[in-house]
């Protein structure tokens, strides 16, 4: 009976104006906790509180959140940390998957990309922000810097508007961006640049709409509390879209089957990655795909990825476009 009462307390308070308590009619907070205090029998005045915290917590997640740890220092962040799967799908194209935007991501990427064009450069790239999150909107210029090629205006966050400074050794090739709900905060800020600019082409389902800016408060009784402070604008000073960035090709999956694609992708990329080196140390045989023992790296035709099908629908489907963009630039080259 306990349970029940304290239920219907946690979650009847929130479904006020469902019943005709609207406007000048509904009552205060204060009110109400007061007076079930005072009448309801067989609840302490504790639980009602802790009861009535965690509606309010519930009906404005994840705005305000309880935060229990202490802060991360993100320089001291490994790249394990900021980047997910990685690898070349077919040795043709790249494939890097982001899983917080902190700093020290821009760096995690740089690398990537600097590493494979020292080898035979990738001749098309797929970022993948699903179920990506993060917090540091001054890494979002940064990584969005590694691909633009002109110092744009991108976001402001608070700070004034931040534009782009572009990397000299930047990748500037066909850039295809995934993107579903789970995307949030600012991974969801670089999807929304990377398409304002129309510099990338994004492909899933719309990101979640919380690219906000937090602010962490301690609490008397420990741990901090975490509130959304203001509201991020991109580079035209039109806020953040509250229902996310929408998707130019638009591919929406459950996030169970989703998550399990993206998983047997990344075995697949390991797998492969250790068959690569094995082939990398026969005699007579150089690294990778297309490469040749005798001279530089030699031109493979375009064609589809022979080397893994993916079974993520969203990744098919980028893979396949880039592999019709190479098809037409080997087309129009002399």
């Amino acid at each position: 009976m306990r349970t029940r009462l304290l239920r219907c307390l946690q979650f009847g308070w929130l479904l006020l104006p469902s019943v005709g308590l609207t406007g000048a009619e509904t009552p205060s907070l204060a009110e109400v906790l007061g007076l079930v205090r005072e009448h309801l029998v067989g609840v302490s005045a504790a639980e009602v509180d802790q009861a009535a915290l965690k509606g309010l917590l519930d009906q404005l997640s994840p705005r305000v959140q309880f935060v229990d740890e202490e802060p991360v220092n993100p320089s001291a962040a490994a790249e394990a940390e900021r980047l997910g799967a990685v690898g070349r799908p077919g040795q043709r194209f790249g494939y890097l998957q982001l899983k917080a935007l902190e700093n020290g991501a821009a760096t995690a990427i740089h690398d990537r990309l600097t590493g494979w064009a020292e080898g035979t450069p990738v001749e098309g790239l797929i970022l993948d922000l699903r179920f990506a999150g993060g917090s540091d909107f001054a890494e979002v210029v940064r990584v969005a810097s590694e691909f633009l090629a002109e110092p744009v205006p991108l976001l402001d966050w608070g700070e004034g508007v931040r534009e782009a400074v572009p990397v000299d050794a930047g990748f500037r090739g066909p850039l295809l961006v995934l993107i579903n709900a789970g995307t949030t905060g600012a991974a969801e800020a670089l999807a929304a640049v990377l398409q304002r600019t129309e510099r990338a082409l994004t492909i899933g389902a719309s990101t979640a709409g919380l690219a906000v800016v937090y602010g962490a408060y301690p609490l008397s009784s420990g741990g901090r509390l975490r509130i959304a402070t203001g509201l991020v604008k991109l580079g035209d000073g039109s806020s953040f879209p509250a229902t996310g960035v929408p998707a130019d090709l638009k591919i929406e999956v459950p996030a169970g089957i989703e998550k399990a694609n993206m998983a047997a992708f990344a075995r697949t990329l390991a797998e492969t990655a250790v068959a690569d080196a094995g082939k990398a140390t026969e005699p007579g045989r150089s690294g990778g795909e297309g490469e040749s023992a005798d001279g530089p790296p030699r031109a493979k035709p375009p064609g589809p990825s022979s080397a893994m099908t993916p079974s993520d629908p969203c990744l098919a489907r980028g893979l396949d476009l880039l592999t019709g963009l190479a098809v037409v630039r080997h087309r129009e080259a002399p």
